[in-house]
């Protein structure tokens, strides 16, 4: 638990009367913002705050412990303030790589902020699905899913980046819902062009061929063919996630769903990571996990 995270949290609720009002100073899902108050005070092993559907109080122990949280975030900012006074003001490029979906939908809009919060810093984003050599082509920070093997990369976990099999309402209410791997021999399929057409779906020990009948070279492409009814198709989860959260797609075979994949912020090793690298990393690290939860459909 981060606790000066979990303080600011819990002021911005007592000081807004609520977790919506909170949420939106603080630019951070509600989810997140209840399980961090909720961490603080099974820490101090004290009730803080009185919820209610209309509004959210601090309890008399929160009250107290309000006082306390907002003198020591004031000390933690003036000190920071101070030490910034005596440091040359950031600036350079940044470059960063990234699948393109992920850095598209994802990290793209998190970078607006970035920029905003530092704007002598300026970022190249580079989208590709091929693995980058980070030392080769000088890239400063990378988002990788899967394992990171290479011996002259820090690898930072974010969280774990689910391949879900879905298709559209309308394509299973014509053709049925398939409820194990094996049903899926007779549904059609939606792949992607750099697999080998027979190349069979794995879902644990059991692998499947399915009959596909359209394959596309980009895996928006793919989800969007799906949802227009061409059949089953798997992606990654935030490849499909806006589609699931809209009712477009359904999850199928969700017991069935291989292991997650690791989702890592990369680096190269060294003695010295430059400030503009740090600050990118502590800024992007607490932000991206929580936008690619995805429901189940």
């Amino acid at each position: 638990m981060d606790r000066l995270e979990s303080m600011a949290a819990f002021v911005a609720v007592a000081e807004r009367g609520g977790f919506t009002p909170a949420s939106r100073h603080l630019g951070m899902p509600v989810p997140s913002l209840s399980r961090k108050v909720s961490e603080l005070e099974a820490h101090l092993q004290v009730r803080l705050l009185i919820r209610s559907t209309r509004l959210t109080l601090p309890t008399e122990a929160g009250q107290r412990f309000l006082i306390i949280a907002r003198r020591l975030l004031e000390e933690v900012a003036e000190a920071e303030r101070s030490i910034l006074a005596d440091t040359p003001p950031m600036r350079g490029e940044l470059l960063v790589s990234a699948p393109p979906a992920l850095g598209r939908e994802h990290l793209a809009p998190l970078l607006a902020e970035f920029l905003q919060a530092y704007p002598d810093v300026s970022v190249r984003l580079l989208l590709t699905e091929r693995l980058v050599n980070l030392a080769e082509e000088e890239v400063d920070v990378g988002l990788r899913i899967g394992a990171v093997s290479e011996p002259g990369l820090v690898a930072l976990p974010l969280g774990v980046v689910r391949r879900i099999t879905c298709a559209s309402p309308a394509y299973l209410a014509a053709r049925g819902v398939p409820g194990e791997p094996a049903a899926l021999a007779g549904h059609e399929g939606v792949t992607l062009t750099d697999e080998p057409p027979s190349a069979p779906w794995e879902y644990g020990s059991q692998r499947v061929a399915l009959r596909s009948r359209l394959a596309v070279s980009h895996a928006a492409a793919a989800v969007a063919a799906a949802v227009g009814g061409a059949g089953i198709t798997r992606a990654l989860c935030f490849e499909v996630a806006e589609a699931v959260a809209a009712g477009r797609l359904v999850v199928l075979l969700r017991a069935f769903e291989p292991p997650p994949m690791p989702l890592q912020l990369v680096y190269p090793r060294g003695r010295h990571v430059p400030r503009k690298c740090s600050a990118f990393i502590d800024f992007i690290q607490p932000r991206l996990p929580p936008r690619l939860i995805v429901a189940d459909g």
